[in-house]
């Protein structure tokens, strides 16, 4: 299992380029790297770094964490990675505190779409969420994929991607 988070909150300030919107820049696209540069200056809670093949109690602890982090507005990470057929595939979720209140926002992330392996040519999409809540029906099977979360009225607010 990976561990990102870590090496995340302990990242220093990023540099210049890659576009994203947070209080730094990333250093790539990489996931780690535009996660890092959106919590920059933020401590949050860990909800969890999961690998594809953590429990099901493992995913369900996390979406419990991020549930009542929410529910305290509580600022909150968890990154989990899903099952990809030839690169890394992964999401997150976080919430930091905003002017008004908890700002909740999930990233995607692809090492390289277009099928070429690894992480040689990483995307990570950021969107801003106007609530994150728990998704209605939702069984065992899909929580890897979810965390058996909705963002609602997502709205595409960076993409940071490498030729």
């Amino acid at each position: 299992m990976r561990s990102l988070l870590p090496a995340l909150l302990l990242a220093a300030a990023c540099t210049t380029g890659g576009g994203s919107p947070g209080p730094g820049a990333p250093a790539t696209c990489k996931l780690d790297d535009v996660l890092a540069a959106e919590l920059d200056g933020h401590a949050p809670k860990s909800c969890g770094s999961l690998a594809p093949d953590s429990s099901t109690a493992a995913f369900q602890a996390a979406r419990t964490c991020v549930l009542a982090a929410i529910e305290a507005s509580e600022p909150f990470v968890v990154v989990w990675d899903i099952q990809g057929i030839d690169s890394r595939v992964a999401r997150a979720f976080y919430g930091l505190r905003g002017d008004s209140g908890l700002a909740i926002s999930s990233l995607s992330y692809d090492g390289d779409p277009r099928g070429g392996g690894g992480e040689a040519r990483p995307r990570t999409t950021t969107s801003s969420c106007s609530s994150l809540a728990p998704v209605a029906s939702c069984d065992d099977t899909q929580l890897p994929l979810s965390l058996c979360l909705s963002c609602a009225t997502a709205t595409v607010v960076d993409e940071c991607s490498t030729p």
